[in-house]
């Protein structure tokens, strides 16, 4: 019985190398930091020890004054010879008005650093170094909206 999850479950890798090329880089990608710090203790970065850790602010997609804030971390992981891994957490926090100070904003940026310190405690915890910024590989997580029902 394979450890691996089956394609569609969470954490289940998506092909992003190019077919046909000696080797390939799948994204394994995760919308909770709960999945993705269990990913980070039982198969953490085994390529150079670092895990990348930053936010992330994309434009209101509906033109508002707002941006919404994520956190985004990731790490290399080498799952075979052939085959490079970049596991990643996107983990939407919420929207943040431009201009404003009000609670809910407040609350979003809290919620956010919330999250990246665990992550990077955590992180810390099981001896790898955090660094900021962001490994690239396949397409960003599409914004909440472009999900929602």
């Amino acid at each position: 019985m394979s450890s691996q999850p089956a394609p569609g479950d969470p954490g289940a890798p998506e092909h992003a190398g190019a077919p046909g090329s000696s080797g390939q880089t799948v994204l394994v990608a995760f919308g909770t930091p709960d999945e993705f710090l269990a990913e980070l203790r039982d198969r953490g970065p085994n390529v150079d020890g670092v895990l990348r850790l930053t936010f992330r602010w994309h434009p209101d997609a509906a033109g508002a004054p707002a941006t919404d804030l994520w956190v985004v971390a990731n790490y290399l992981r080498r799952i075979d010879p052939a085959t490079l891994a970049v596991v990643r957490l996107d983990h939407y926090a919420g929207g943040v008005w431009q201009g404003i100070d009000d609670h809910a904003s407040a609350l979003t940026r809290q919620r956010a650093e919330q999250v990246r310190t665990r992550v990077s405690e955590e992180a810390k915890r099981l001896g790898i170094e955090v660094r900021p910024g962001t490994h690239s590989a396949g397409p960003p997580m599409p914004s909440p909206k472009e999900t929602a029902p």
